[in-house]
Parts: C-alpha cells; sequence; structure tokens
C-alpha cells in the first residue's frame, strides 16, 4: 500500500491553475511591498507616485521617474533590489501564463470544472473506476442503460475510447487515481448508488474498496479480483460482491457447453440491444397497501406479463419461485421480470396499490 502512495500521479488541472495563482499573489506581493517601501522611504509623495514609481521600476518601461533616487542611497539601494526581485517575478509569473495558455491548461481547467459541477449534481449515480477490458465493457453497459456514471481512469486515451465506443461525450470522468480519497469525493462517492473497481490488481482494489466503504458505508461495492483467496479481505473491507473474471468466464464457457440453450437465452436477456424484456428489483415501502396480501390477490398477470422470479428478505434471505400464496412484507425486494417500459407502473402500483398504465 505504501508503494501506491508514493505512485507517480498524472497532470492535473488544478495545479496548473494553482501555479498560476502563486505567480499572481507573487507579483501582487513585489508591487505591494515597491509600493509601501517607497511610501515609508519618502514623505512628500503619496501612495499613487509610489505604485506607479513601482510598477516602471518592476517592468523596467523606462518612463520618467515619479520619485528622484539619484541623491538618496537608501532609495538606490532598495530600487535596485525591487528591479532584481520585480524582474524575475515578471519573468515567472509570464513563464507560467505563457505555459498555461500554450498548452491549453486554460481550456482544460474550464472543462475540470465544468465537469466538477456535474458531478456534484449527480446523485444515487454509479462510479466506475479502472477502464481495462473489464471496465471498459462494464461502463458502457452501465453508460447505455441510462444510468448516471463517472468513470475514473488514469489514461485519458482509455477514457476516450469509452467515449467514443459508448458514443457519450457527456458522460463525466476524472483522469485521476481511484485509490485516492479525494479523487473519490470528487466523483461523489458519498452520494453515489454503487461503485465498481476494475483496477489493475488486487492491492489496488483492496485499497480503493477499504476508501470506499470508509466514504460511503451504504454504497454498494463490486470489486474485480484475481486470487480467491483473497475473497475474504475484500469482504472484510466492505466489498458487497467480489467478481472473479477468470472463474465466470470458465463456468460461462462450461454452460456454453453443457446448457447451451439457458446460456442463449440468457444471452437475448442481457446482452441484445433490441431487447425488450429486463430483470430489475421493485422494492416494497413499509407504508405499501399491498403488505400483509397474497401474490395470489395482487395478481399482477392481471395488469401486466410481468413474472416476479424471486423475493428478497430485509435481512438477504432469498426466496426463489414464490408460491401465489406467498405474503408480502414490508422491505422486501421483488425480483421481476418484465419488459423495460413496464417497471416505473410495477412501482407506482406496489407504492400505491393502483394500476395505471
Amino acid at each position: 500500500m505504501d508503494q501506491l502512495l508514493r505512485r507517480n500521479q498524472p497532470a492535473n488541472p488544478r495545479s496548473s491553475g494553482e501555479r498560476l495563482l502563486r505567480a499572481g499573489l507573487l507579483q501582487l506581493i513585489v508591487l505591494l511591498g515597491g509600493t509601501l517601501g517607497y511610501y515609508a522611504l519618502t514623505e512628500e509623495f503619496s501612495l499613487l507616485d509610489c505604485a506607479y514609481m513601482t510598477v516602471i521600476t518592476v517592468t523596467t518601461v523606462g518612463y520618467d521617474e515619479s520619485i528622484p533616487v539619484d541623491h538618496d542611497p537608501v532609495l538606490q539601494i532598495f530600487t535596485i533590489f525591487l528591479v532584481i526581485i520585480g524582474m524575475g517575478a515578471v519573468l515567472y509569473f509570464v513563464s507560467v501564463l505563457a505555459a498555461f495558455m500554450i498548452e491549453g491548461e486554460l481550456r482544460d481547467l474550464f472543462r475540470r470544472r465544468r465537469m466538477d459541477r456535474q458531478i456534484e449534481n449527480l446523485t444515487g449515480h454509479f462510479i466506475i473506476a479502472g477502464l481495462g477490458r473489464t471496465g471498459r465493457n462494464l461502463a458502457k453497459d452501465i453508460i447505455e442503460g441510462g444510468n448516471d456514471c463517472v468513470v475514473i481512469d488514469q489514461n485519458q486515451d482509455k477514457i476516450d475510447e469509452l467515449i467514443s465506443a459508448s458514443n457519450n461525450i457527456g458522460v463525466p470522468f476524472l483522469v485521476a487515481d481511484a485509490t485516492d480519497d479525494d479523487v473519490l469525493t470528487r466523483a461523489g462517492i458519498k452520494r453515489a448508488m454503487g461503485v465498481a473497481f476494475c483496477l489493475g490488481d488486487d492491492r489496488e482494489n483492496l485499497f480503493a474498496t477499504i476508501s470506499a466503504h470508509r466514504l460511503n458505508e451504504r454504497a454498494r461495492i463490486v470489486t474485480r479480483g484475481d486470487d480467491p483467496r483473497s475473497e475474504e479481505k475484500f469482504l472484510m473491507a466492505g466489498a458487497s460482491r467480489v467478481v472473479y473474471i477468470n472463474n465466470l468466464g470458465g463456468r460461462h464457457m462450461a454452460a456454453e457447453l453443457v446448457r447451451p440453450q439457458i446460456t442463449n437465452f440468457l444471452s437475448l436477456l442481457f446482452a441484445h440491444p433490441e431487447r425488450d424484456h429486463d430483470i430489475d428489483k421493485v422494492h416494497v415501502p413499509s407504508d405499501s397497501p399491498l403488505i400483509g396480501k397474497s401474490l395470489e390477490e395482487i395478481d399482477l398477470r392481471r395488469h401486466t406479463n410481468a413474472l416476479i422470479i424471486a423475493i428478497i428478505d430485509p435481512d438477504g434471505e432469498n426466496h426463489f419461485s414464490p408460491s401465489p400464496q406467498k405474503r408480502l412484507e414490508a422491505d422486501v425486494e421483488l425480483v421481476i421480470l418484465a419488459k423495460g417500459d413496464e417497471f416505473e407502473a410495477l412501482k407506482r402500483f406496489v407504492e400505491t396499490g393502483t394500476w395505471s398504465s
């Protein structure tokens, strides 16, 4: 973990803005110091005269002196130091400003601030950190599903590839290290519904999981894992689920060999871009008028072709293929297979007890 903390960070537009601000402050301090210095060393000149003398001295424009220094050794020595310090401050400010403008950092800074404001307005969104093969496919699916999300990666090219592949130039992103608490905070982790870590290895994912769970204990954290032996550490760190891509791929290939009809059905259900059915959860609030009624009494099939696949109790216990006599309890989750445009009506029905298409 110490190596993670010492790792070099990518260039941040904020650092460029801070350099320009420091250069401007240095210039202001020199001008104020020169003005007050001349004012203290002379008696008959106003602050405006002293400020004018300071400006023409540090910029070496060559105008006539408003304060004669020829016959005053103290003023001569002060002017010499002011020229040396002032010219250094001016050159530093001009060089920083030139680099800021030439490298396009001003444009990037405005874009970064605009994107920060966009992220600040997000609530209940998802954060995808790490845009390797797994993270890129995950983020693309989340974006194309119409979900708000923020993507994080240290490589701008990977972010550009994702935006191009998903045809969504408006997706907010951070070119930064997702293991950094400040980066996760900027991504809105405290308001996020969930976060997925697909970083380089288990150490990075574990470190990021600890940070995310500490910042938002309510967020669902899904992380990619390489070594199954690390699962207990991930769960202790706050991960909701650890996905081992290699194991999952092997199981999928085995299912393709043994039960191809089932995998074909699931592929059509989840992967087909023009699918009209989906699986989602519908929460039963504690004040729902349906509480205490059986599935047979509710009779969803009378209004829709939706199918209740399972009921998840508040403690996480699953009841698959519940019987018609199963009665609804407060705060359970209904896992429903339905058409994508039916879920909003189903949610209103569960909340109000009345059906409106």
